[in-house]
């Protein structure tokens, strides 16, 4: 069974043997295998799974907010240098609602200026 909790390798064969086999995913198992990827430190793999999620390819249901919040939050943690190459993010399509700590921890790290009107 998958688990949330398994080590992020054993999710990833997992989620392979189910794409071998031609059984598609859920937004729920889709999810996890995203987790396993930014935890496992696969970020350029992760955003890519992403990607093919929001394109509806290799069989992957759409994401969802859990989805983007995943990716934004491992990336938000991510170190700068090299920081990894994320097409999908910022994009213009992100859901609603997502946490603003998450949000604003990925803005920093990416340098990114406030358009606020403060002094």
């Amino acid at each position: 069974m998958l688990s949330r909790r398994g080590p992020p390798e054993a999710v990833l064969s997992w989620v392979a043997r189910m794409h071998e086999s031609n059984v598609d995913l859920d937004v729920v198992a889709a999810n996890t295998a995203l987790k396993a990827y930014c935890s496992s430190g696969k970020l350029s793999e992760g955003c890519q799974f992403l990607t093919d999620m929001m394109r509806e390819s290799r069989r992957l249901p759409r994401p969802d907010a859990v989805s983007f919040n995943t990716l934004i939050a491992a990336l938000a943690q991510a170190p700068l240098d090299p920081f990894p190459s994320c097409p999908v993010l910022p994009c213009p399509i992100l859901p609603h609602p997502i946490p603003a700590n998450s949000l604003l921890s990925y803005a920093f790290h990416m340098h990114i200026p406030s358009h606020g009107t403060g002094g």
